[in-house]
């Protein structure tokens, strides 16, 4: 959620991380910007605060059913995404295989954030061969999970 404040905020300042020129009716100029333009550009900070805000709200809802390495691979996931595909709007330099710094970072992220959602949900299972003893309440099995109020 501050993330997406803070880009409303890099938006309002004109802090020069704009997109690419644009005629969409919500393409905007910054002409007393930090980089001043005066050609409508992809208000591409925008575009990051509302899918942070988005993605800090779903989180939120997930906060109380899934645990917290689920929760943050999938804040991992999906902030990487975003950030993936808002670079396509942007104008910066190509770094390696026709993609930007931006992107290489957040393909990282995102990678980073499947591995950790997939050890969440090995987490939640029993062990292979537990038997029913093991899957009672107290049993080797319960142990490991982590069981959360709604």
């Amino acid at each position: 959620m501050a993330y997406g404040i803070g880009r409303i905020g890099c938006f309002l300042a004109g802090d020069g991380s704009y997109g690419q020129p644009s005629e969409l009716p919500w393409a905007t100029a910054f002409p007393d910007g930090m980089v001043p333009t005066l050609v409508p550009v992809h208000p591409a900070a925008l575009y990051e605060a509302v899918v942070a805000l988005a993605v800090g709200g779903l989180l939120w809802i997930l906060r109380t059913r899934w645990s917290p390495l689920r929760v943050f691979g999938l804040y991992a996931v999906l902030s990487g995404s975003a950030r993936f595909l808002v670079e396509e709007f942007r104008v910066n330099p190509e770094a390696v295989l026709g993609l930007t710094q931006p992107q290489l970072w957040s393909a990282l992220l995102v990678a980073v954030g499947v591995a950790l959602l997939r050890i969440g949900s090995l987490r939640g299972r029993p062990p292979a061969g537990a038997g029913p003893d093991e899957m009672a309440p107290g049993g080797t099995a319960d142990r490991d999970v982590v069981h959360y109020r709604r």
